[in-house]
């Protein structure tokens, strides 16, 4: 086993839950706490106009209606239970939208709460905006509302508190788990809680939820799963008796086996383990192959090969994650075969396995030769995710193969392909590729209303960008067809195209160009005003031309910074240094008043921040 594969893919720390994905792990139905590389994607196909120049534009400053807190003080303090609720609910809102200076709110938000006749609405909504303001030394008030306001009001508390560290629910969490009566709802709160906890001391009556076939089918696998996390060892046994009550045991037994043993090591827990990743129900031998790769991946491997051409996408994942964990030449070589699996997790995992031993020196040279291989099949699927690997390697002989990939039938693979001869910048696949976007153009011309319309601009919108970082001049005259506005072409391959013009154009104010870019920049007063996408990089190659005669425009448009369309602003700004060489500053950053809110005041004096 390679010294890296221990932790190769370890990419998410575990952390203890904070209050929003303790919330969302209630609400979701919960998430398993072993590390997990299922949902890596370190491939983004990206758009480097954006990029060059990269504009900041600085945000607006928000400004809140004068005396607008006073009021809602006062709204606070009223008897009305509606009044109450709305004023709670704007000082959470204002605090998310930047108001400062709400902790004056917080005596009058617990006192709402603790009122003997609070109505149910309002009480609510002066918890939520007392974890909103992040108040912790209303702790005790809010605890003395969980459980005794209903479920609603528990699901909003708990997670706070759990987030605040405050001991006294932990216990409460135990001692749901020994009452006889405890509800449902609450008795899984409390499971999720103790394992996010890794409350040990909860095993044994975890055990007993776990195998009491009277419980729930749900509460009886939160407890396996919440086992699977805090106990390491002491129930293989217990697991090979819930899978020998009958001949194979109930589906749910065998689950609840599985997810028990989700730490634990040994011998007896590997037969047991062993017995279960065998299982002819998928969701069974994942959760038993998972953990047999943890405990020791070689234990797993007879087991993965079996899995790898079952139906089920999740099982032929864990088995692939199998593969990656003790490869040798020919596993990587099957890991190359899912890259035209049917389901796109599992070979967007095996593209991202494959790039991770890639760095490997044992592996590095038959990596790339495997997806060099797969560009020259006839599968689609694959020689996208070849393309996105071999890219991402910056493997440069692929450049030649990836050309033929850019007029593929599905459109996926031509982006990818497309983004990665970008990525590879090699100088001699550039006539391919232009031939490749002529004819991908003259698709569209023919067929106005073809399918696929979105992934075609993609695609151009990539070309044009290695046409423009490459400067590759021949392509001028197929980046002017994309200036003007029409049907045929969408947003972005248009204001890519006229970005890269502004690279082949440095410092050339060519005079058809430049008007041609001018009247895209000023085009705001059309039944369908010209897109500020457009508008803003036609700006950016004006400014990279030099062309003085567009200076009044930019002038003109260089106000936008301060009113809607401030990407605009900034960017003619950029474009008028460029031209004139002064320091013009960025527009004015304007301020922006929250409206909107339940109670304003009337008078329109001076914005508080």
């Amino acid at each position: 086993m390679l010294e890296k594969d221990s932790n190769m893919f370890s990419r998410f720390v575990l952390r203890p839950l904070s209050a929003v994905s303790f919330a969302l792990w209630v609400s979701a139905g919960g998430v398993q706490l072993a590390w997990s590389d299922e949902n890596v994607q370190p491939f983004r196909i990206d758009n480097v106009s954006y990029e060059s120049p990269l504009i900041e534009v600085t945000p607006k400053n928000r400004v809140f209606p004068p005396r607008a807190k006073e009021l809602w003080l006062e709204a606070l303090a009223r008897p009305e239970a509606d009044l109450k609720r709305q004023a709670a609910e704007a000082f959470a809102k204002a605090h998310l939208a930047g108001m400062q200076g709400l902790s004056e709110a917080v005596p009058l938000l617990e006192a709402t709460l603790q009122a003997t006749d609070a109505h149910p609405n309002a009480a609510l909504a002066a918890a939520r905006t007392l974890i909103a303001l992040d108040a912790r030394d209303a702790a005790p008030t809010l605890f003395g509302h969980v459980e005794s306001d209903g479920l609603t009001m528990t699901l909003v508390v708990e997670p706070a508190l759990f987030e605040w560290s405050h001991a006294p629910l932990h216990d409460v969490w135990r001692k749901r788990l020994s009452a006889a009566e405890t509800p449902r709802e609450l008795l899984v709160i409390a499971i999720r809680g103790l394992r996010a906890l890794n409350d040990t001391s909860s095993v044994n009556r975890l055990t007993e939820l776990a195998i009491d076939p009277k419980r729930s089918t749900r509460v009886r696998i939160e407890a396996a799963r919440a086992l699977g996390h805090v106990s390491e060892q002491g129930l293989a046994e217990t697991a090979a008796t819930l899978i020998a009550k009958t001949s194979s045991g109930s589906l749910t037994d065998r689950i609840i086996a599985a997810e028990m043993l989700g730490s634990h090591w040994g011998e007896a827990a590997q037969q047991v383990l062993s017995t279960l990743a065998a299982d002819k129900e998928p969701v069974v031998a994942a959760i038993a192959l998972g953990t047999l790769r943890k405990i020791d991946a070689e234990l797993a491997l007879p087991f993965a090969e079996q899995a790898l051409s079952h139906s089920d996408a999740k099982l032929r994942q864990q088995a692939a994650r199998v593969y990656a964990k003790v490869p040798n030449p020919d596993r990587v070589r099957v890991l190359s075969t899912l890259l035209d699996d049917r389901s796109p997790r599992v070979r967007t995992y095996a593209r991202d396995a494959l790039f991770e031993l890639a760095a490997f020196e044992e592996y590095g040279t038959l990596v790339r030769e495997l997806a060099m291989q797969i560009l020259s099949a006839n599968q689609g699927r694959a020689q996208e995710q070849a393309s996105l690997l071999l890219g991402e390697l910056d493997h440069k002989p692929a450049a030649m193969s990836l050309v033929p990939l850019l007029e593929h039938k599905r459109l996926e693979t031509a982006i990818a392909a497309a983004w990665a001869v970008k990525k590879l910048a090699v100088q001699e696949a550039l006539p391919g590729m232009l031939r490749a976007a002529e004819h991908q153009t003259a698709k569209l011309r023919g067929t106005p209303s073809m399918p696929g319309r979105r992934q075609l601009d993609q695609e151009m919108s990539q070309l044009c960008q290695a046409f423009g970082a490459m400067k590759y001049e021949p392509a001028d005259e197929f980046l002017r067809k994309y200036v003007p506005r029409g049907k045929l072409f969408r947003t972005e391959s248009r204001a890519t195209a006229i970005w890269a013009l502004g690279l082949l154009h440095v410092d050339d104010p060519e005079p058809e160009l430049v008007e041609a870019l001018i009247a895209r920049l000023k085009d705001v007063e059309s039944t369908v005003p010209e897109e500020p996408r457009v508008r803003r990089m036609s700006a950016i190659s004006l400014g990279r031309m030099k062309a003085t005669s567009a200076v009044r425009q930019l002038e003109r448009f260089y106000g936008e910074g301060v009113h809607t369309l401030r990407d605009v602003g900034y960017t003619c700004a950029w474009a008028l240094r460029r031209i004139t060489g002064e320091d013009v500053p960025n527009p004015r950053t304007p301020d922006e008043v929250q409206r909107g809110w339940f109670l304003e005041p009337l008078d329109e004096t001076d914005g508080d921040q």
